[in-house]
């Protein structure tokens, strides 16, 4: 008591554990707010901004980045969210953080192809349908649909869908939805194996993977077997790669190359190529991995010919034929500019690779066996212009299947800019991060002139992929309503009938029960736009109506025309038509005695032809 009262005793010590976590809290939130962390989250939150307006977004032959919603300028806000993320990554690659590089590497991703699972209200491009038709046949009947379409002689990836969406419930069309988020999510992951198996640093990787996702504004992403056969033959090339030091994993490819090729026509061959290429020179093992590939493919092909034969197995032997694309009509000045930024991310990619190439070679004063790797992952695809024009679409897919090994060797030198130091891997000494060069001045000094100029082409040719991937994005996006029409056409329909549209583009054959009208007629939802003399009319008189009415009117099939307001779009985007004229022909259907008007609203027309006989 005596003691307490002459303050002998001394306060208690406070417990130092709470501050200690203080200090732990505080250095975490320290390491939070980083400037790219904090770019990319600001990036994300302009996205949101963005997002409701992308959605409500007025349509303009220019694309989605040109568009704006009521009050807000979206397409502007839009590409800003992307370019933010773009700085982010740039920025944590400069400052040799994977872990930031990779968050910004994600909502770069994220920003640049959420829109198509978000802003449209379907499944974006009237060609996917054509996939989901045969998906739900397989759903329903649990057998292949023969003899109706090609796809039945390659139908992996339809029977893998079809599988998934059985087991788990989830409804194909929601499956297509999310399916180019989730298909270049993979892809980002598997362009990082590949550039890990071909030696480059975890950082350096990244950038690759970056690189890759910057340059594919194909548009192959939607639910299609282009899509995951491309996504399966990067995983393929990957296991390659190991295979010079394991071959079995060269082994392993075997079975992946077959699921390939029982579901893709053009993949397997453009891998054959690769693996023959690579074998003779000691790359793959076994080295005679080629010929196991070249006997499956051939395999399979005879066992399909008569599937494929009416569609022609070479288009001649003339590689600048083949390499024009099947486009038809007098184009806009949107599709122009889209157009320039699609053979500007092309050149870019491809001559950044090739100067790559030549430096790497000038350095070693030889072709070392990694440069000689990546060439061929990256130009041997122009092979294929050889002898096929595969529908118009072959220069599209020479461009997809360099789109790895061209990041292959652009990765380092992009890294290296921004980063002023040495590239790691095998085109250069050892990572410039790693401890042990901390006292080199040359990783010391960091000269920014070069991480500026990198940004800089980063950020524009980001800008350049966004306007060729959504140039076209109100051409090719499917509204609810004209998707409900074309779904109760087929429903109710009885086959035979013929559903014609003034524009190749739009819903068609998303049901099983395109099977039975296809079954008689395998064009019987044609587009006009093939018809001799059709494409270009003005409909300024009627004379082109009538001839229509007349030629159809002795028809033992009832006759349908589908208009919508995409297919307007799509003929002013691509210069189909001239301006007005879809609104002109529609008008004419609509007031012409021989005709009956099934839907009228102002986005859909349906017209069938009344039965004179």
């Amino acid at each position: 008591m005596t003691a307490l009262q002459s303050g002998a005793v001394a306060p208690p010590t406070p417990d130092p554990a709470p501050a200690g976590r203080a200090g732990r809290t505080g250095r975490s939130v320290r390491r939070l707010m980083t400037a790219p962390l904090l770019l990319s989250l600001l990036a994300a939150l302009v996205f949101a901004v963005a997002l409701p307006g992308l959605a409500d977004a007025v349509p303009t032959q220019n694309g989605l980045l040109f568009s704006s919603a009521p009050g807000l300028p979206a397409g502007a806000v839009f590409v800003g969210a992307v370019l933010l993320a773009v700085l982010a990554f740039c920025l944590a690659v400069r400052r040799r953080n994977p872990l930031e590089a990779s968050v910004a590497l994600l909502v770069y991703i994220a920003c640049f192809r959420l829109p198509v699972a978000l802003a449209a209200p379907e499944p974006i491009y009237g060609w996917t349908y054509k996939h989901l038709g045969v998906v739900d046949y397989i759903e329903r009947h649990g057998t292949l649909l023969q003899g109706i379409d090609i796809y039945s002689g390659w139908p992996g990836v339809f029977a893998a869908i079809a599988w998934f969406g059985t087991v788990t419930g989830v409804p194909v069309v929601v499956i297509a939805q999310w399916f180019s988020l989730g298909i270049h999510l993979a892809l980002a992951v598997a362009v990082f194996a590949l550039c890990r198996a071909f030696g480059l640093a975890p950082l350096t990787a990244l950038v690759g993977a970056f690189v890759a996702e910057t340059a594919n504004w194909i548009g192959q992403d939607y639910l299609s077997p282009q899509a995951l056969t491309y996504l399966l033959a990067v995983i393929l090339l990957t296991l390659l790669l190991r295979s010079r030091e394991r071959p079995v994993f060269g082994w392993l490819s075997v079975p992946l190359f077959a699921a390939i090729t029982v579901s893709h026509q053009l993949t397997p061959y453009w891998l054959i190529g690769i693996t023959l290429a690579l074998g003779l020179t000691r790359q793959v093992r076994p080295r005679y991995l080629g010929l196991v590939f070249a006997l499956i493919a051939g395999g399979y092909l005879a066992a399909n010919y008569d599937a494929v034969a009416s569609f022609g197995l070479l288009s001649g032997f003339d590689p600048v034929a083949n390499a024009h694309s099947g486009f038809a009509g007098s184009g806009s000045l949107g599709q122009t500019l889209t157009a320039l930024a699609a053979r500007a991310s092309a050149i870019a990619l491809w001559g950044g690779a090739a100067l790559a190439a030549v430096l790497a070679i000038v350095r070693a004063k030889r072709m070392r066996a990694p440069t000689w790797i990546a060439l061929v992952l990256a130009f041997s695809s122009f092979a294929l212009l050889a002898g096929q024009n595969y529908g118009g679409e072959a220069i599209y897919r020479v461009f997809l299947y360099s789109i790895p090994g061209c990041a292959l060797l652009v990765a380092p030198l992009v890294e290296r800019a921004l980063s002023a130091g040495r590239p790691a891997g095998p085109f250069g000494p050892a990572n410039p991060a790693n401890p042990a060069n901390a006292g080199d001045p040359a990783v010391r000094r960091r000269p920014r002139h070069g991480a500026v100029a990198a940004t800089l082409v980063a950020l524009l040719l980001s800008a350049a992929s966004l306007q060729a991937y959504y140039g076209a994005w109100f051409s090719n996006l499917i509204r609810s309503d004209s998707l409900a029409v074309a779904e109760s056409l087929l429903r109710t329909g009885k086959a035979p009938a013929l559903i014609l549209s003034i524009a190749p583009v739009g819903p068609s054959r998303m049901l099983a029960e395109y099977a039975d009208f296809a079954a008689i007629d395998g064009q019987y939802d044609a587009s006009m736009t093939s018809w001799s003399g059709w494409l270009g009319q003005g409909f300024e008189t009627t004379d082109a109506t009538d001839r229509l009415t007349t030629d159809l009117a002795d028809s033992d099939r009832p006759i349908y025309v589908f208009v919508t307001s995409q297919m307007a779009d799509y003929s002013d985007y691509y210069g189909l038509y001239p301006a007005g004229a879809v609104d002109r022909f529609t008008a004419q259907l609509a007031a012409n005695p021989g005709w009956t008007t099934l839907v009228d609203t102002p986005t859909v027309h349906l017209f069938t032809l009344k039965d004179r006989r």
